[in-house]
């Protein structure tokens, strides 16, 4: 008000989201899920799905409704076993995340998921490899 306009919303961005904030003004956010295969969203994700679909769009990252043609699949962890046995027939490998490791990686520009797959940290960063091959 004492200013007679807005103020300038870059000086007010929460610290974790500047990295994400400069790669969306560069393009580089729009890319960041293109190179990835399919990706399934639970319907019982918190946030919700259509927010989390959204998200993964924005990141040119493509969504499937069915479970045995996704490649990445976000869910709660708890859900995780439930959906592991309704791929069993597929013979497509999945990587299965969280939503928060899903919402780290667009805050961080970085697909955190893959690059923690093969350092071998997949439990403490709730991550699970499941290679259904019938």
């Amino acid at each position: 008000l004492e200013n007679g306009g807005w103020l300038k919303s870059s000086n007010y961005i929460v610290p974790r989201w500047k990295t994400a904030r400069k790669a969306w003004d560069k393009g580089h956010m729009a890319r960041l899920f293109s190179s990835l295969g399919l990706f399934y969203v639970s319907p019982v994700c918190k946030p919700e799905l259509k927010h989390l679909v959204h998200l993964i769009r924005c990141c040119h990252g493509k969504v499937t409704e069915s479970l045995t043609r996704a490649t990445i699949l976000v869910a709660p962890e708890s859900e995780w076993t439930t959906l592991m046995s309704r791929r069993r027939k597929s013979s497509i490998q999945a990587t299965y995340i969280t939503e928060q490791l899903l919402l780290d990686s667009i805050c961080e520009c970085k697909i955190n998921f893959l690059a923690q797959k093969a350092g071998g940290e997949t439990h403490r960063l709730r991550l699970a490899i499941d290679s259904s091959d019938g």
